[in-house]
């Protein structure tokens, strides 16, 4: 019984001993468990020659411009999701589900390129990000209150020759890697200090959707993606 104690204090003490980035990249929230945090999505977008059907219909829809031209669209925000404070200890993690319903369509008298990039729109807002000495690095200016990015969540580029089309579906799930924001990003890349960076995390937080893209021959478009939220347990 002594030796079980004595085998359960030496391995309590390895998983006690702080760990470093060399060692496992991600001390912060290394050996913590996982925690949701929400779910949170982009209804469909439509791309379309007319949007009269559905825009009766309450959806969102946007006429795409005559070939050869690009479609630029954008959806300033989706769905919010609202975090208590100190809901995560050091990150915020994600796993996004983009669903791209397309048709590339060529009707000129040429080949050309075909193109359709769609993007997830992210903002993270935080009181501690209100400070008007907190600079943004990627901006030169205050944060006011939020950091704003955005990633790819479909990108195609291909050669259409005239009378062809192409349609297709695609749904995929990417998650994250070095996390949608952390401890060690919110001081390494955006300069809070530690302390800041822990009033982070022991602040209410708000994670905001959007999303924007581009399209080229593309004579129709269905677009939404969903967003789960997780962070490291304390």
């Amino acid at each position: 019984m002594r030796k079980s104690l004595f085998v359960a204090a030496l391995l309590l003490a390895g998983i006690a001993h702080a760990q470093t980035i060399e060692e496992v990249g991600d001390p912060d929230s290394f050996g913590r468990d996982v925690t949701y945090l929400g779910l949170g999505s982009i209804p469909p977008f439509y791309l379309q020659p007319d949007c009269t059907d559905e825009i009766a219909a309450g959806l969102q829809c946007q006429v795409r411009l005559p070939a050869p031209s690009f479609s630029e669209f954008s959806i300033a925000e989706g769905d919010s999701i609202q975090l208590p404070a100190r809901a995560s200890n050091s990150l915020l993690c994600f796993a996004i589900t983009p669903s791209v319903n397309r048709r590339f369509q060529n009707d000129l008298t040429f080949n050309t390129q075909a193109v359709l990039t769609t993007r997830a729109l992210i903002s993270i807002e935080s009181p501690v990000l209100e400070n008007p000495n907190l600079i943004n690095p990627d901006t030169g200016l205050p944060f006011n209150g939020r950091i704003a990015f955005n990633f790819v969540t479909n990108n195609e580029n291909r050669s259409i020759a005239p009378g062809d089309f192409d349609s297709q579906v695609t749904v995929l799930t990417r998650s994250c890697q070095a996390a949608l924001i952390s401890k060690r990003v919110l001081i390494g890349t955006y300069g809070l200090t530690q302390a800041q960076a822990n009033s982070f995390f022991n602040n209410r937080i708000t994670v905001r959707l959007g999303m924007s893209g581009a399209a080229r021959m593309v004579e129709s478009l269905i677009h939404g993606y969903g967003m789960r939220l997780y962070g490291d347990r304390r």
